[in-house]
């Protein structure tokens, strides 16, 4: 694994784009004046994934617009080390009465460690790209023992490349079943990174009662999952940028003539125990 350190600011960027900037969207300001740019780019391409997503928006006042005729863009996904080429998909998302966006996707999986290049272009010939390396592959994480009363356990896994998100993610009611809340819990900052083994200690039931604000025992867990995301070198050095600063548009940015950030990831996610539905009040 790379000992290039990562630190807390990766996590909040690695959020906002593998749900496509959709809490991020508002810190966007607008260009006043733009003759450099022609599209925003977010989204992540996953080695392990078997569809592919981008949103890819014009850079204007906003990225998210109040109309849903289709965009004047064609987006291509390219494997560069043989030039084979794809035309994504577009798909229009609604995200409140009057806010939409464009998100383009293509049902196909990657190899690791190749370039790729996501290109959009309109229809004066103007583009933006992205060349993106993919990482190595990400073997799946292990549960090597859980016990579920106690939500102590522990699960190992390796990774070549640098880790950005290493956690649990429970779902979570209390017992007079209520509203499921999910709760995550990092382990990112507490990994070795100069070792490709990784090795994940936990014991997070008093953790999970303290955020879910009820006493130990005092609720129950539909779904326990563990996600790990690995990046590949050209991962950006954000120690240096805050949580805000590194969602601007110009900070943390791989679009040539746009805006944006569109990483390589590898991405493995697995229930530590079998999910189970949600219980709802008796009536």
């Amino acid at each position: 694994m790379h000992t290039k350190k990562t630190n807390i600011h990766a996590i909040t960027l690695i959020a906002c784009i593998l749900i496509f900037i959709d809490a991020c969207d508002n810190t966007f300001e607008p260009f006043q004046e733009n003759n450099q740019y022609v599209f925003s780019m977010y989204g992540t391409i996953d080695l392990h994934a078997d569809t592919q997503w981008v949103r890819v928006m014009p850079v204007g006042q906003t990225l998210l617009v109040e109309e849903t005729e289709p965009m004047d863009a064609t987006v291509e996904l390219t494997r560069n080390s043989t030039g084979q080429t794809v035309t994504m998909r577009d798909s229009l998302f609604q995200f409140a009465t009057d806010a939409f966006a464009w998100n383009y996707w293509v049902p196909i999986t990657l190899h690791p460690d190749e370039a790729y290049t996501v290109t959009a272009k309109n229809s004066d010939n103007e583009e933006s790209k992205v060349i993106i390396q993919t990482p190595s592959v990400l073997p799946v994480p292990e549960v090597v023992e859980y016990f579920e009363d106690e939500d102590r356990g522990i699960i190992t896994g390796s990774s070549k490349d640098s880790l950005v998100v290493l956690e649990v993610r429970y779902r979570v009611q209390n017992l007079l079943c209520g509203p499921e809340v999910e709760i995550v819990i990092s382990f990112v900052n507490g990994i070795d990174h100069s070792q490709e083994d990784y090795r994940v200690n936990m014991s997070n039931a008093g953790r999970i009662a303290s955020r879910f604000g009820v006493l130990l025992g005092n609720y129950r867990v539909n779904s326990r999952k563990f996600v790990v995301v690995s990046v590949s070198e050209d991962w950006p050095d954000l120690a240096e940028y805050s949580d805000d600063e590194i969602v601007l548009p110009n900070v943390a940015t791989n679009v040539e003539n746009g805006t944006g950030f569109v990483p390589g990831i590898a991405k493995r996610e697995i229930d530590i125990t079998p999910p189970r539905e949600r219980c709802y009040p008796s009536r």
